[in-house]
């Protein structure tokens, strides 16, 4: 259940940042925008990484 909450959040906050993203690039920034979008990956990665670590769901 843990591990579900937290890929939910993970997810949410990936489409927050990507919708920032889009919207920044829509904007003429597209730099900042495309920065967005990596932070967005990267945080998604180390989340669900350490997510499975912790929760023991790489395990079995």
């Amino acid at each position: 259940m843990k591990f579900a909450l937290a890929q939910g959040a993970t997810l949410l906050m990936a489409l927050i940042a990507i919708g920032a993203a889009r919207f920044l690039t829509a904007a003429g920034f597209e730099h900042p925008g495309r920065d967005c979008f990596l932070a967005a990956a990267a945080a998604t990665a180390l989340t669900m990484s350490i997510v499975r670590s912790v929760s023991g769901f790489d395990r079995g």
